[in-house]
């Protein structure tokens, strides 16, 4: 009847209290019988001398192998850090990201976001505008496509062709537009900046013919 969330906050609470009694019961007593008198200096000093191991000689969670390999379980690594980019970079809702499912969670109520095969499918380089109605585009390229498969839908299944549909997407309008930069890249992914100012002046002016033709 619990929770998920609010199981996992009691069993965080829990292990706290565990080991702060195991921590009572195994050094802070047993130090209090050896060390009478100086049984609370032997304590802070070891507590500092593990803080100090743990800083200097414990491995950061970060460069574990196992937690890359978890981060890049469904995405890539550098992709988070792509999109806190974005976000510092611009006003909210402002831009719109082309990527694939998992990175809405991270623009949600920040941008707006088109998944890579509806973009591919529904928008053609070759237009004069690219219609999306923010000032900034930016699109996600896997330079070498993640394995994540998800569910097998189809858009994981193709991802390989999605992704050089997306390459071949970008050259065409590379070549025919001059409003496209490279915002970010990496080892592995690539992120294409599309300037998309024009498009929305378009919209504005369109919008301003259309309230004096009603007038």
């Amino acid at each position: 009847f619990v929770h998920p969330s609010r199981g996992a906050e009691y069993l965080f609470l829990s292990l706290n209290i565990v080991a702060a009694c195991s921590v009572k019961l195994f050094l802070w007593l047993p130090l209090k019988l050896l060390f009478r008198r100086i049984y609370e200096i032997v304590f802070l000093a070891l507590l500092y001398l593990a803080l100090l191991v743990s800083i200097f000689f414990v491995p950061h969670y970060k460069d574990l192998d196992e937690i890359k390999q978890f981060i890049n379980g469904v995405q890539y690594s550098s992709v988070p850090l792509f999109l806190y980019k974005i976000i510092k970079s611009n006003k909210p809702l402002t831009w719109t990201v082309v990527s694939y499912v998992q990175e809405y969670s991270k623009v949600l109520g920040k941008g707006y976001m088109i998944n890579v095969n509806e973009f591919v499918v529904n928008y053609d380089p070759r237009a004069k505008y690219l219609p999306i109605p923010t000032k900034k585009v930016y699109i996600f390229v896997e330079d070498i496509p993640h394995k994540y498969l998800g569910k097998n839908e189809w858009f994981y299944r193709w991802r390989k062709d999605i992704e050089e549909s997306l390459k071949n997407w970008i050259a065409i309008y590379s070549k025919t537009h001059k409003n496209v930069t490279i915002f970010a890249k990496s080892r592995l992914v690539t992120v294409y900046e599309i300037d998309n100012t024009e498009y929305m002046k378009f919209l504005e002016k369109r919008n301003v013919q259309r309230t004096f033709s009603q007038k």
